[in-house]
């Protein structure tokens, strides 16, 4: 329970491992474990695998949201947004 009375208590999700939707961004598959619609608005969560040398999404900003990656294996490059 949250002392912001206003915002109902958190309720746990139990997802299968298998449970999720696919979608197909520019032939990179994305699996969605988890939406805004399971956490009020207030989380997602995705899968995706790219192939070494593969270029992800090209430069863009979320203006409504923070992205984060948590790389299990090899490297990721970004780039800082400098224009460089």
């Amino acid at each position: 329970m949250t002392d912001d009375h206003s915002r109902a208590a958190a309720r746990p999700l139990l997802r299968r491992p298998a449970e999720g939707e696919l979608i197909d961004v520019a032939g990179v598959a994305h699996f969605f474990r988890l939406t805004g619609e399971h956490t009020g608005g207030h989380f997602a969560f995705e899968e995706f695998t790219l192939a070494p040398g593969t270029v992800g999404a090209r430069p863009h900003v979320h203006d409504g949201h923070d992205e984060y990656f948590y790389v299990l294996e090899g490297e990721l490059t970004l780039h800082p947004g400098t224009g460089r």
